[in-house]
């Protein structure tokens, strides 16, 4: 593309290739989504930990990935549903799979990709090894103690 310049001369002008960067807020998820993986695989890093806009395309980014490696071990760290210094209860829902999150993390915390929300991790959280500790594993057959649980 040819700019005049002031002097009455023309120049070449370099087009400046758009924005394409996974990062961006408005990239595809998909694209995100591989991105995402290709620094996990590349990582040096014990894991990793992606921070969304929101909780809801944290979900949806989760989903994909796990759609595309399963293996990866991928999860999705929920915000809870309620204001946090208000007299309401957080879902059975969350709380349990934040607390399946916080667990696996604190049982095996290699390698793993984390997808959350700022809003998510705002609460305060237990140590990993409180985590570890309160954690209990029911499984069809296993004798059930209900004192200790």
């Amino acid at each position: 593309m040819n700019v005049p310049r002031a002097n009455g001369r023309t120049a070449v002008a370099q087009a400046t290739p758009p924005d394409t960067s996974p990062s961006h807020g408005d990239a595809p998820l998909g694209l995100v989504a591989l991105d995402l993986l290709d620094q996990w695989r590349r990582s040096k890093q014990a894991g990793m930990i992606f921070v969304s806009e929101d909780d809801r395309r944290a979900e949806r980014l989760g989903m994909i990935i796990h759609a595309l490696a399963p293996d990866c071990g991928a999860m999705v760290f929920p915000a809870l549903d309620v204001l946090p210094l208000g007299d309401l209860e957080p879902s059975v829902e969350l709380s349990g799979r934040r607390s399946s999150v916080l667990g696996r993390l604190a049982e095996s915390p290699e390698r793993r990709l984390l997808l959350t929300s700022a809003e998510a991790i705002l609460p305060r959280l237990p140590s990993p090894e409180l985590a570890r500790r309160s954690r209990q594993r029911l499984r069809t057959g296993d004798r059930f103690d209900e004192e200790m649980l």
